[in-house]
């Protein structure tokens, strides 16, 4: 399990990615299509469960400088994505989420999404050829 954390924006975002680098690296930071752009973070550590994920990752946006705070402010979008992999013959995942993280993410005016994925073999293609 882990926690990413994907903003989109009108504007660049290479500050703010300097502001969460204490606490996360950069998957993705660039053009998503013309005049939009995507900063996808990964945690740079594996929480125990997924509150204490976002929560870290809360706690860097409350630490964020006045111009990066400006462009978090200004996205369009910022989504806490709690990614789940599991290996073959899981058949369910269960995630539960603490009201008060859940407040945490409404004052940050973010979302929260999950993602569950099977773990891949080292040679198998994550897409099946058509």
């Amino acid at each position: 399990m882990n926690v990413d954390l994907e903003i989109v924006s009108r504007s660049k975002l290479d500050v703010l990615e300097a502001g969460f680098s204490k606490v996360a690296h950069a998957l993705y930071s660039a053009p998503l299509r013309k005049g939009i752009y995507l900063l996808s973070l990964e945690c740079n550590r594996y929480p125990r469960n997924a509150d204490s994920g976002i929560l870290v990752l809360c706690d860097a946006v409350d630490e964020l400088g006045r111009a990066e705070r400006r462009l978090w402010n200004r996205a369009l979008s910022r989504t806490f994505d709690v990614g789940y992999g599991f290996e073959s013959g899981v058949r369910l995942v269960r995630a539960t989420l603490r009201p008060e993280t859940l407040e945490r993410v409404a004052a940050l005016r973010a979302a929260v999404a999950f993602s569950c994925y099977q773990e891949l073999a080292a040679n198998q293609p994550l897409l099946a050829p058509r």
